[in-house]
This record gives structure tokens, C-alpha cells and sequence, in this order.
């Protein structure tokens, strides 16, 4: 990589943006193969999590307190 400037910032951008062809590849072919998989495994049993309470209407909202940690 040729440096056109001493400022770190130019240097860390340009390191991040050198590879987006290749993660846009990847999100192509291997993110795209892991999502559709991902959503086969939950086609198969996944639930909403509120379902182990009973639905959502056995759900008891606790407002926060506004004391501060």
C-alpha cells in the first residue's frame, strides 16, 4: 500500500477498505450458504421465546427505576 499521508486514520481506512471485494464475495457465497441454513435449523422447531412463559399476555413488563448505577 503506497502511504499519501502520516495520518493513521487515512491508514486504518484504506486497510478496511482495501479487502470489500472480497467480503462482498463472501457474504455472497458462504454468508448467504450459512443464513440459508441457519433458517432450515429453525424451520424445524424454533419457537418465539415468550412461548416458554406461556405467550406473551403472561409476560409481566417491569418498568425500570431511574436510579442511576
Amino acid at each position: 500500500m503506497e502511504k499519501i499521508t502520516d495520518d493513521p486514520g487515512w491508514t486504518i481506512a484504506q486497510l478496511y477498505w482495501r479487502d470489500v471485494a472480497g467480503l462482498e464475495g463472501w457474504l455472497a457465497d458462504q454468508g448467504r450458504q450459512n443464513i440459508q441454513a441457519l433458517n432450515e435449523v429453525l424451520a424445524r422447531g424454533a419457537t418465539a421465546w415468550w412461548d416458554a412463559y406461556g405467550g406473551k399476555d403472561n409476560i409481566e413488563v417491569i418498568e425500570p427505576s431511574n436510579t442511576a448505577h
